[in-house]
């Protein structure tokens, strides 16, 4: 099992970004996003933002491994 020492990749911080933006930065850094859950925390948050990931940002993973994530849920108000 000798060089696989080097195979862990520290988990980015993507809380905030959209989820594309947030894919893309996991990618790049040899990870894979596993679960999107989409939940409602606010009007003062923009849709389809990262609310929380699993493990958490710094988290030490091997290069392919899952990173989940929660990520805002907008309602839409219908104009009566």
């Amino acid at each position: 099992m000798a060089g696989l020492t080097g195979c862990k990749e520290s988990t980015p911080d993507v809380v905030g970004l959209d989820l594309n933006a947030a894919t893309a930065k996991l990618e790049g850094q040899g990870l894979k996003v596993g679960s999107v859950v989409r939940e409602f925390a606010g009007a003062d948050k923009p849709a389809g933002s990262v609310l929380r990931q699993e493990p958490a940002p710094g988290a030490s993973l091997a290069k392919g491994a899952v990173v989940n994530l929660v990520v805002e849920h907008s309602l839409t108000m219908p104009n009566i």
